[in-house]
């Protein structure tokens, strides 16, 4: 047994270069400039050696993966995050038919409050599990008034709580396209580039309680970026930020893959319907997607009010 175990030992290493010259002068004076002459002529094909090993360790992937967008974020020259507070554009979002905030009185503010009041509530309860401040807004097809939702939420939350206001579905119309903000590095870059920091993407409003997350770069590994534990880690990390912050996603319909996966984060959904649009086979197709276990409210829009 200890010969068979014996006979699988690698051999012995070579000896290094100062058990080599302890060997040489052994029983002699050991002297410390042979040493140094030693270590000089070790220095060049030491150095040589570690030089291709250092090169195949940094991060070529990350860096082949991040767009020149995300590298201005991470240089701080970003303009939208670093320039201050984001200006909105009031006459376009009240002619929008949005909320506003500054305004007590204002009818549409108070109807919309009283239809978060839900929202808050479950985010907020006392044995509420951490992810239920994500609130993922959706539908069941494109064109069901999400975003419209989404904004208007936001703006009515954000007089008495930190709301922050995620755009999870990149291309034309988004939420980040109607409040102006641009070509901004947004979530989607953050979970493609370990090195980039969320709190560094959002874009401060002049609105004290009320920030923004925008998609980024479009890409076509959506699914394959919230399928990461990066998607966990930074959400987490958006709700530890702010025990108090309620996160509004505006996501893609559930009828594509990536409104789905984005389910599975949310703590709650709010299922929008447009009214006299939306197709009932279309909303019960959504309804089982998002499972018995979700905490789901359906709002409906669009729907005519007359004066009886």
């Amino acid at each position: 047994m200890l010969s068979a175990i014996y006979r699988r030992r690698p051999p012995r290493r070579p000896p290094t270069g100062i058990e080599q010259l302890r060997a040489k002068r052994r029983g002699g004076p050991f002297h410390l400039t042979e040493l140094g002459a030693w270590a000089s002529r070790k220095s060049k094909p030491t150095v040589a050696a570690v030089e291709p090993v250092h090169a195949r360790a940094e991060p070529v992937r990350a860096r082949a993966k991040v767009p020149a967008l995300v590298r201005a974020a991470v240089s701080g020259t970003d303009r939208a995050g670093r320039a201050g507070r984001l200006a909105l554009d009031w006459p376009a979002l009240l002619a929008a038919g949005h909320p506003d905030p500054r305004d007590p009185n204002a009818p549409a503010r108070a109807e919309l409050q009283r239809l978060a009041a839900p929202l808050v509530r479950k985010a907020f309860a006392e044995q509420a599990r951490e992810r239920a401040r994500i609130v993922l807004i959706t539908s069941a097809e494109p064109g069901a008034g999400r975003t419209h939702v989404a904004i208007s939420l936001a703006l009515a939350l954000a007089r008495r709580r930190p709301v922050l206001l995620v755009d999870a579905d990149p291309g034309p119309g988004g939420l980040t396209a109607r409040f102006g903000v641009g070509a901004a590095a947004g979530l989607y870059d953050a979970l493609a580039a370990d090195e980039l920091q969320p709190d560094r993407l959002i874009v401060a409003t002049e609105l004290d309680r009320l920030a923004l997350l925008g998609p980024g770069e479009p890409r076509a590994d959506l699914l394959e970026l919230l399928a990461r534990r990066r998607t966990l880690d930074l959400l987490r990390a958006l709700l530890c930020a702010d025990p108090a912050r309620l996160i509004l996603i505006d996501g893609p319909p559930l009828s594509r893959p990536e409104g789905q996966a984005l389910a599975l984060f949310a703590g709650q959904v709010l299922l929008v319907v447009a009214a006299g649009a939306t197709r009932r086979d279309a909303l019960e197709s959504a309804l089982a997607r998002l499972g018995e276990q979700a905490d789901v409210s359906l709002l409906l829009n669009r729907a005519p009010v007359t004066s009886s």
